[in-house]
């Protein structure tokens, strides 16, 4: 069964009626796993929506590609393969 923090973490924010309607239960009892988790600092409370406290969001860093760097070649390139910037 999804819990009140799960349920918030998928929605990543969300106003206690609409966390009702999602787990099938009370707005009250929502609004009291929502008070006790905001005391226990995993969620915050905007004017009319909560979310998923900073601290708590694991954001994923995405995954650069790894380039092989070689030499790299520039017509106005000298033989050194150095190009200096000089010559645009």
């Amino acid at each position: 069964m999804e819990t009140v923090f799960d349920a918030l973490k998928a929605m990543r924010k969300a106003t206690s009626v609409q966390l009702a309607a999602r787990l099938g239960i009370s707005r009250e009892e929502v609004l009291s796993e929502l008070w006790e988790l905001k005391k226990a600092g995993f969620v915050d409370k905007g004017v009319y929506t909560w979310h998923v406290a900073a601290s708590n969001v694991q954001q994923e860093e995405p995954e650069l590609p790894t380039v092989k760097k070689e030499h790299s070649f520039h017509p106005k390139a000298p033989e050194s393969g150095v190009w200096d910037g000089r010559g645009i």
